[in-house]
């Protein structure tokens, strides 16, 4: 989806440079900036259509994590909290380069998108709402066995075909299926290119205790749940949200974000502006 008010910039943050869509609201804001968080591995591209649709009455953000998309990457792989500073670090520039207020916000993510949303909701009485698109919750023994897995999680970085075979099975599991074939193989080059930092972010969220953040938010969130592979998981961890709404999403898939529409859109606004 084009929008023609879609701006891309870089701010400072402890890693090195961010970098961040900016989408400028149509009008004069009615609402405080939404921000959205993408999965691993992936870039804030994945939110272009929710920034086209979402920008008319507010200010919408989606920076690349450090070490994903055009970001500077960490100089070794960075814990969940360190990930979700350097962020919320690259936000305050750019709100005062910008010239638009981060006295409140509102937060979404998708897969560890969810759990950086929740991080900064936890340190930052700024965050208003929460939209959590999947959420890893794991609990602590299937935590720590991904963690002692993931030197296995892909294939070596040798040359061969085998991660992206990998990332083609995976595609063909859990894929929205309205992705046609360049998009997939677009989201398949974007993994590639990170070569060892690919598992980076996994890391960082099997070492972070989810199911005790969400337990203890006061915050009004949405849950909305696709059929991928944290469908279960999700399902369960809706639960923990004492003020969560909770959805199932027929029919959507990894990449569903790009299919964002008036109706999508819709629902969220009522929910953030709580109508």
């Amino acid at each position: 989806m084009q929008h023609s008010r879609l701006r891309r910039a870089y701010v400072p943050s402890r890693f090195g440079q961010l970098h961040v869509r900016i989408a400028e609201p149509e009008s004069v804001p009615v609402a405080p900036p939404l921000v959205c968080f993408h999965q691993t591995p992936s870039h804030g591209g994945d939110w272009d259509a929710v920034l086209a649709l979402m920008s008319r009455d507010r200010w919408v953000i989606a920076p690349d994590t450090p070490g994903y998309g055009q970001s500077d990457a960490p100089p070794e792989p960075a814990s969940l909290e360190a990930l979700a500073a350097a962020l919320s670090e690259g936000l305050e520039v750019l709100a005062a380069d910008e010239g638009f207020a981060l006295t409140r916000y509102d937060a979404m993510g998708h897969h560890t998108g969810s759990v950086l949303a929740a991080e900064l909701a936890r340190h930052d009485s700024r965050v208003r709402h929460l939209v959590f698109c999947s959420l890893p919750a794991f609990g602590e023994a299937a935590r720590q066995d991904m963690l002692r897995g993931i030197d296995g999680m892909f294939p070596p970085v040798d040359g061969s075909l085998a991660r992206a075979e990998q990332l083609h099975a995976f595609q063909s599991s859990f894929a929205d299926r309205r992705l046609d074939g360049a998009q997939r193989q677009v989201a398949m080059a974007e993994c590639l290119r990170l070569g060892e930092r690919m598992d980076w972010g996994y890391r960082a969220v099997f070492d972070y205790d989810l199911i005790a953040v969400l337990s203890a938010l006061p915050h009004r969130a949405l849950i909305l749940n696709s059929e991928d592979d944290l469908n279960a998981v999700t399902g369960e961890a809706a639960g923990l949200l004492e003020r969560g709404i909770y959805r199932e999403l027929e029919g959507c898939g990894h990449g569903f974000l790009a299919f964002a529409d008036e109706a999508f859109a819709g629902d969220l606004r009522a929910f953030l502006d709580g109508h």
